[in-house]
């Protein structure tokens, strides 16, 4: 005798409009941090100085760049955290399947360069202690960080390299933003401002069909889109159903 699928409790299977008011506070945080941040960062490479004052000046720049990126890092990694354990609404046009994949590996991009950047960032300053110290309430350095040349200059390039992916990112993202108010005129923007939308199942509940989809591609690929739509989020992260038996 085989059992059937386990039921998704109400809370966790019952359509969903937008996102709650927690992860839309913590998205506008972050992208708030996230740009001021880069802000800051772009309008402090532009400095120079001479004079003792002007140095101190461009030094305060430098501190004010790592607090904020710090603080854009631990509120991106609350993000995340309450993202991959709270119900989200799924896509709202699931038949569009080259899309939402896309959506999603631009999402899963955008939050993995913001935790690397700021992260990399923080190491940096870590590996080059005194330099321009980050403010209270966070500390200057990180344990088992060694303040060396070399470790300074690997952070370094992480730092650099993770920033260009989170440029392309953050554009991909506001592109399909565009799209879906311009072209599809829809309520994609509206789940993320007020929470108000069209009623969606939420993504744990749109990924078992997306998974059963997998095992109709050419084998070849079947396994990676399997992996792929089986990871916390992607497209609208693991089933709760178990495979019957």
């Amino acid at each position: 005798m085989t059992a059937g699928p386990v039921p998704l409790p109400a809370a966790r299977g019952a359509a969903l409009t937008g996102y709650d008011p927690v992860a839309r506070a913590f998205h506008w945080l972050t992208a708030l941090l996230i740009a001021s941040a880069a802000g800051v960062g772009l309008y402090m490479t532009s400095l120079s100085g001479e004079t003792e004052a002007e140095i101190a000046a461009i030094m305060r720049v430098y501190s004010m760049h790592k607090t904020i990126g710090v603080a854009a890092f631990l509120t991106a990694l609350l993000r995340i955290l309450w993202a991959l354990t709270r119900p989200r609404p799924g896509p709202l046009h699931p038949n569009r399947r080259a899309e939402t994949f896309l959506a999603a590996l631009v999402h899963w991009s955008l939050y993995g360069a913001m935790l690397v950047m700021p992260l990399s960032g923080w190491l940096y300053s870590s590996a080059n202690p005194g330099y321009a110290p980050i403010w209270w309430p966070f500390f200057q350095t990180l344990p088992f960080v060694p303040a060396t040349e070399a470790a300074g200059n690997l952070f370094r390039s992480v730092h650099v390299t993770s920033s260009y992916v989170l440029y392309a990112a953050v554009a991909l993202h506001l592109l399909g933003t565009a799209k879906h108010v311009i072209l599809d005129m829809d309520t994609t923007l509206a789940r993320m401002t007020s929470g108000a939308g069209r009623a969606v199942p939420p993504a744990r509940v749109h990924a078992a069909g997306q998974l059963r989809n997998a095992d109709r591609a050419p084998s070849g690929v079947r396994p990676a889109i399997r992996a792929l739509l089986s990871a916390p989020g992607l497209p609208g992260e693991r089933a709760d159903h178990p495979r019957r038996a």
